[in-house]
């Protein structure tokens, strides 16, 4: 019998910080993966800038599928 590979592509979707953190660091707790996804995106001074004109802090519960995009376009995709 023959084995199918499926290649699964990332989906630019609404999400919630902890379901993108975990896509990113599957392997870590879910509050541990949140912390250094807020670190990461805190990393860059500029890029932390443009994602604050997008309405995001490091409270922010939810990303909007635009949000998404623009972390993706920065962190590659998970």
């Amino acid at each position: 019998m023959e084995e199918k590979l499926f290649n699964q592509s990332f989906v630019y979707k609404s999400y919630s910080k902890h379901e993108l953190a975990q896509l990113y660091l599957p392997y870590n707790a879910r509050s541990t993966a949140v912390k250094k996804f807020n670190l990461w995106l805190q990393q860059s001074p500029d890029f932390w800038n443009r994602l604050q004109e997008a309405g995001i802090d490091r409270c922010t519960r939810y990303y909007t599928s635009q949000q998404v995009q623009m972390i993706v376009n920065y962190l590659g995709e998970p």
